[in-house]
């Protein structure tokens, strides 16, 4: 209840206060107008109140599920990236095996930890992709592919249309090597594969969220008929609520402006607003998780 800083009001607080000094305003000129003929013309039946009412909830309505199933779509398309970078990084850390005798062994096992932070980094450009924040010279990415010499200069030359597919070029690294993997049972290397397809295949439903917004012309109409309706309401119930109209044009307004606010805060679910997806946590809990599988956990 006391939580401010995630709630719409700050951004409702003033068309809220227009509207109820709207109604203060309408109750002073009714008082001093009364006793006139012409106030009658001024007020609508109180039948209308139910009329706009049921046509404004629809709209509201449409709004609402619109933008939740955007953010639940979202959240979901988010929880198959962390659970196919689980899966990934568990085979290639535990199926793929390297002999204790070979001279080369150190090497191939750096090779697999430069794997296993290509993942994290994957989970990570991924975020940064979606956020518009294109390239790899971000402090939590760079440490992480700096041993793939493509990725080893903060400067590049690259035009931004390669640089925004930078999670598709982590991912073909990743697979690079799985490819030159012969030890791998078949069955793990494709399942491999499949969890690879996986986190790109939600990365392409999370873009498909971001770039396909609910139409401008939805949320215009709906600010539109909300305005009407609450500058209309008093004019409805000022000869029989009196002084209550105030009140209940306060609620009225805080609640439908509430709603309206909270479909347009929710729609984008991977900004950086207190409401949107965490994706920070989501890409450390995954940097936790794999970097805890390198230190305790044996490599093959």
């Amino acid at each position: 209840v006391y939580k401010l800083k995630k709630s719409v009001i700050p951004k409702i607080y003033f068309p809220v206060i227009l509207v109820t000094t709207w109604s203060v305003a309408l109750k002073i000129f009714y008082d001093y107008y009364k006793d006139s003929d012409f106030i009658k013309y001024m007020y609508f039946p109180p039948s209308l109140l139910t009329y706009l009412g049921l046509v404004l909830s629809l709209l509201l309505v449409f709004r609402n599920n619109s933008a939740y199933d955007r953010f639940y779509e979202g959240r979901k398309a988010w929880g198959a990236i962390l659970n196919n970078a689980r899966n990934l990084s568990r085979h290639v850390w535990i199926c793929i095996d390297i002999d204790e005798s070979d001279p080369l062994k150190d090497e191939k096992l750096n090779l697999k930890k430069g794997v296993m932070r290509l993942i994290i980094a994957l989970a990570i450009s991924i975020r940064h992709s979606l956020r518009g924040e294109y390239g790899w010279d971000y402090d939590d990415l760079s440490e992480l592919v700096k041993h793939v010499p493509r990725f080893n200069s903060l400067f590049t030359t690259a035009p931004v249309e390669v640089l925004k597919v930078l999670p598709l070029e982590i991912a073909y690294h990743i697979e690079g090597f799985l490819f030159t993997q012969k030890g791998i049972p078949t069955p793990m290397l494709n399942q491999s594969f499949t969890s690879l397809k996986a986190i790109i295949d939600n990365f392409t439903t999370c873009e498909r969220i971001l770039n396909s917004p609910i139409p401008v012309i939805y949320g215009i109409h709906i600010k539109h008929a909300l305005l009407i309706y609450l500058l209309t309401l008093p004019l409805q119930i000022i000869p029989s609520c009196s002084w209550a109209t105030v009140f209940i044009a306060f609620l009225t307004s805080f609640t439908l402006f509430g709603i309206e606010a909270i479909s347009s805060e929710i729609e984008n679910p991977f900004g950086r607003d207190r409401n949107d997806l965490k994706l920070d946590d989501f890409c450390q809990q995954v940097s936790d998780e794999i970097n805890g599988m390198m230190k305790y956990f044996p490599s093959s």
